[in-house]
């Protein structure tokens, strides 16, 4: 059986305050902000269990998991006009081809896109890139 593995990033947004941001990140979390001149700041997910955005975290606390989800934590400290841009691409071995993107601003506006996508472009019946 083969894991899928990923990479995982956003493009570079500006924030409100870059402290407040990280602030905001659970523990536990492998997600790394990296920061810049001017309030800007890109996400780098370095999850060594597969490495794409991850979707829970396991709190101790509880002994439980929490759904965790970044367009929530980043939306409170995005500034008005910015977007921020979420990637994934992924394989396992090469039975499947993964990579997406999503972008969404601090207004509620949000848009979503994946490979798979092309397949709505094309006649019925082409066979998808998996097996």
């Amino acid at each position: 059986m083969a894991n899928y593995i990923a990479s995982a990033r956003t493009n570079k947004f500006r924030v409100k305050d870059i402290a407040a941001l990280e602030a905001a990140m659970p523990e536990g979390i492998e997600v790394y902000i990296e920061s810049f001149p001017e309030n800007l700041v890109c996400l780098l997910v370095d999850d060594p269990d597969g490495g794409g955005w991850p979707s829970a975290i396991y709190d101790e606390t509880t002994d439980d998991w929490i759904v965790w989800d970044v367009e929530n934590a980043v939306v409170p400290h995005l500034l008005d006009g910015e977007w921020c841009v979420t990637m994934e691409v992924g394989a396992e071995k090469l039975r499947y081809l993964v990579g997406h993107a999503r972008a969404f601003n601090n207004k509620g506006e949000s848009h979503y896109v994946n490979l798979d996508d092309i397949f709505k472009l094309l006649p019925n019946g082409v066979s998808t890139c998996d097996y």
